[in-house]
């Protein structure tokens, strides 16, 4: 399947917006769930118990300023790591020879292609530095987006249908402040039979019988390489809780 119209930048875009999904607030999302509710199994390392002892010792104040403090170290962690990637540290991986680390996407005809035989049938580099530099894609696109907090309730509840989602896959397209949702139980949006403005309460489990959820808008969207179903969320509505279910 040629990617054509798939260009560097956008590319790119791709690949910033799933790591600031799955790099920065992954990364956020899980210390801060350390320090609020305790890291997790039974003989945690004693450095996290004592992060967790730390953090709930400060005063509310001191804590927002705590997490700011992670974001920042977070932001600057991934910052300083797409310098290196786009070579701008200086000097090369196998002196004296001219060399770099490339990264690319790739697109396979099939299983196989991808697993077995590793043969893409296109592909578009994505730190191609005759046209684009990471780090400074990254930084716009963080400053762009904006990602609401979650409302923490005892029990979610909606009219609307369900539909389970992997919120992981967000931002897919990579287009400025894209933050739909593109992949779903295949089962229930089969059921679903979803129109183009319908509106559904998207989930997505975590621990402990606890979802997180988002009313959103389902949306046909048709490009060169890939068509389907996206649903844009509505951000006024993010909740985490337990599911309703009946009376509850």
């Amino acid at each position: 399947m040629p990617i054509p119209d798939l260009t560097t930048e956008e590319a790119a875009r791709l690949f910033i917006a799933r790591l600031l999904f799955h790099g920065y607030d992954g990364a956020l999302r899980v210390v801060t769930r350390q320090l609020e509710e305790g890291p997790p199994g039974k003989h945690p390392p004693e450095s996290l118990d004592r992060s967790f002892q730390w953090y709930h010792s400060l005063s509310r104040e001191d804590r927002e300023v705590a997490i700011l403090t992670i974001r920042n170290a977070i932001d600057l962690a991934l910052f300083h790591s797409l310098v290196f990637i786009d070579g701008a540290c200086g000097g090369y991986p196998l002196r004296p020879q001219e060399s770099d680390f490339a990264i690319y996407l790739q697109v396979y005809d099939d299983d196989t292609a991808m697993w077995e035989s590793c043969q893409p049938s296109s592909s578009v580099r994505i730190n191609d530095p005759r046209t684009i530099h990471l780090h400074d894609l990254y930084q716009d696109m963080l400053a762009e987006r904006t990602r609401p907090e979650a409302k923490e309730v005892a029990y979610v509840r909606s009219p609307l249908p369900r539909l389970q989602c992997d919120f992981n896959a967000c931002g897919w397209i990579g287009d400025v402040n894209d933050d739909c949702v593109y992949a779903f139980d295949p089962n229930a949006l089969n059921l679903l039979c979803p129109s183009t403005g319908c509106r559904v309460l998207l989930i997505g489990p975590e621990e402990n019988g606890v979802v997180l959820s988002v009313e959103a808008v389902m949306e046909r969207i048709e490009l060169s390489y890939w068509s389907g179903w996206r649903a844009r969320p509505d951000n006024t509505t993010w909740q985490r809780g337990r599911l309703a279910v009946g009376n509850d």
